[in-house]
């Protein structure tokens, strides 16, 4: 009989979670179907995937800025040994969510200049459209003008939010990958 290989968290409910925290176009999806094949049911749903289930429809708050991801985490339900994979968020919205503060954790952060570059092809082309219209409204926009100005319109959209990211947990002395290692 061959016996399963069981890592310490797995199937415990007494066990921390296993929480990997990114940003956009940073592995997320490559990592999300490691950790599936790995622990299976005990994978949690993508964080903010609910952002996507639905059809866009214009009348989709598009006024907002950034999806509120330290709210959609804070309203999260915490499940000991659960698997969370990709979540959004910086330091500071991790540790506002008091169950989570002793879940192990990883996180793996990009070049931003890959991370852009990415973000814009993604956007122009091929990422699913969201409930919230970011993508619908960022996705006209960029088929309408050049590489230079679409690139510096993601620029000003969207970089703070990834270098909030990137910046909170290097400060917190967080186990941090880097996606090009």
């Amino acid at each position: 009989l061959r016996m399963p290989i069981r890592l310490p968290w797995q199937k415990r409910a007494d066990h921390p979670a296993l929480v990997h925290i990114t940003h956009i176009k940073a592995g997320s999806t490559w990592i999300d179907g490691l950790l599936r094949r790995l622990f299976g049911k005990q994978v949690m749903p993508r964080f903010g995937s609910g952002l996507f289930k639905t059809q866009f429809t214009e009348a989709a708050g598009e006024s907002q800025r950034h999806p509120p991801y330290g709210e959609m985490f804070r309203a999260m339900d915490y499940r000991p040994g659960a698997v969370y994979p990709a979540l959004f968020i910086t330091y500071d919205e991790f540790t506002s969510h008091a169950e989570f503060r002793d879940a192990q954790r990883f996180v793996v952060i990009r070049d931003l200049r890959d991370t852009l570059t990415s973000h814009y092809f993604s956007l122009k082309g091929t990422h699913a459209l969201d409930n919230l219209g970011r993508v619908k409204t960022a996705r006209e926009h960029l088929q309408n003008v050049g590489k230079d100005e679409g690139l510096l319109f993601l620029f000003e959209r969207d970089l703070d939010r990834l270098v909030q990211i990137q910046r909170s947990w290097l400060a917190a002395g967080a186990l941090v990958l880097r996606y090009e290692d």
